[in-house]
């Protein structure tokens, strides 16, 4: 058993901004917490999912226990609003609360963050996002999270992301407004359905993956990322069949927190940099829209190395066993293999035609449009099996079948065993050639011109010394011959 299946059996707390509390059951310390800060009063801003849930509540009924009075502000949604956040600034204001306690996913926290930094500074989220707090006198209220999903790890970052009125949104940062304390109980998040753990389990992934293959230098950030990647990938696809799974569970909540140390010493890169012009246009979850987005920025990123060294770059040796580039679906190599269709039928009927001139036998234009429809058939298998089976397993099956046909019917045209393998044997060559292409994708165009060139040059060769047009030989004469 390796040490990730065991976090959720061990508590641990981490000085590392914000100081961190990691464990199951962690959420029943909220009290303690609470009261060394002196606190009388806190709002604790959530979302109505999780007060409907009954979690909102069993964390009140924690502080309430310690003597510390709760208000609770359920009024935020996903992709956090400015309206929300100053209906929230003026509760706070109004009520004099002494301590801000967030929990929920990034939008709660987020929300929480641009609270503390208006409350602070008395500055419109344009002045913010311009001139940030930090230069602002005072102390910030308290500021306490408590995650409830495992994905944004906002909790050890220092930015939030929040909207206007008009859907625009606006990225800020305060080193002084970002909490103070987290708690990280994995047991908050086993109710979490298994469509928003998927998202907010990409959201941590690519977190990482943005600060791992991003231009900055940053080794601590870069051990934080590469750690939250072998956690996502070994833990989200359990958390996701099985919500009540704690080692998964756990596993994905540390992942998130290390993934958001990691943005925090490095930044991210442009999948995140564009999701936010997409979060403005589309309502969709942040989640969604950087998986959207990943495969098409990896795939314009990857002829730009992150290191370059005597001209040799091992992509393999950063992967961490996840494939980083998006490989075509099978319908879109089906596609591909079809393009290559008319040239393919071109090719084999000349190959029959070769052997019709050199063998002498005569095949008559029905048995070439009868292997021309087999040669098509072949496509109609690919994509109706590919439906059910992998691209590869598909293609197998498509290429056993027509080589088969077609080498059983050219021996009846061709009468010998030996004239019918040889064109099984040409025919297997061509599907086999066609698939390297289509698994070569970006260099296919130049393997696929040379593999031509080849064959033109050998169909010229074994032709050069057909006599066409069936003219006997010259005779030269004998004085020519002195």
């Amino acid at each position: 058993m390796q040490e990730a299946d065991l976090l959720h059996q061990i508590t641990f707390s981490v000085t590392w901004p914000p100081s961190t509390t990691f464990g199951v059951g962690a959420v029943a310390g909220l009290g303690d917490r609470a009261k060394a800060r002196g606190a009388k009063r806190a709002l604790l801003v959530t979302d109505a999912g999780l007060v409907r849930a009954g979690l909102a509540e069993r964390v009140a009924a924690i502080l309430r226990a310690s003597g510390v009075d709760v208000h609770i502000f359920s009024e935020v949604r996903p992709n956090p609003t400015m309206a929300e956040v100053t209906e929230g600034v003026s509760l706070l204001r109004r009520d004099r609360f002494d301590l801000l306690v967030a929990l929920g996913g990034g939008s709660s926290i987020d929300a929480s963050k641009v609270m503390s930094m208006q409350l602070l500074s008395n500055r419109s989220i344009e002045e913010i996002e311009a001139r940030g707090v930090d230069d602002v006198t005072g102390t910030p209220i308290g500021f306490i999270v408590l995650p409830s999903t495992a994905g944004t790890g906002s909790e050890a970052t220092t930015g939030a992301l929040v909207k206007d009125a008009t859907g625009k949104k606006y990225l800020v940062r305060s080193v002084r407004c970002r909490p103070q304390e987290a708690i990280l109980d994995p047991a908050l998040t086993v109710s979490v359905p298994s469509r928003m753990t998927a998202s907010t389990g990409m959201d941590a992934f690519i977190h990482a993956l943005g600060a791992y293959t991003n231009a900055q230098v940053n080794p601590i950030g870069d051990l934080c990322a590469q750690e939250a990647i072998r956690l996502v990938t070994r833990h989200l696809p359990r958390a996701i069949e099985d919500g009540a799974d704690l080692a998964a569970r756990s596993g994905m909540m540390f992942a998130s927190h290390l993934a958001g140390i990691a943005i925090s010493m490095k930044g991210n890169d442009a999948i995140h940099g564009l999701s936010t012009a997409v979060e403005s246009m589309i309502d969709c979850t942040h989640g969604e829209s950087l998986s959207a987005l990943m495969p098409h920025v990896l795939h314009f990123n990857r002829d730009f190395p992150q290191i370059w060294k005597n001209r040799s770059y091992k992509a393999a040796e950063y992967a961490f066993g996840v494939s980083l580039i998006q490989p075509a679906d099978n319908y879109a190599k089906t596609m591909r293999s079809v393009k290559y269709a008319i040239l393919f039928i071109g090719l084999m009927f000349g190959f029959f035609f070769l052997l019709e001139i050199m063998l002498g036998y005569r095949v008559h234009p029905v048995q070439y449009v009868l292997v021309g429809i087999a040669l098509i058939v072949f496509y109609t298998l690919l994509l109706s099996v590919g439906e059910l089976l992998t691209f590869n397993i598909a293609y197998g099956i498509a290429t056993f079948a027509t080589v088969s046909l077609i080498t059983l019917y050219a021996k009846q045209l061709f009468v010998k065993w030996s004239n019918a393998l040889l064109i099984g044997g040409f025919l297997f060559g061509l599907y086999a050639f066609i698939y390297v292409l289509i698994q070569l994708e970006d260099t296919s165009l130049l393997a696929g011109s040379i593999g031509l060139f080849l064959l033109v040059a050998l169909a010229m060769y074994f032709s050069r010394k057909i006599n066409w047009y069936q003219q006997p030989a010259a005779v030269v004469a004998p004085e020519e011959e002195a």
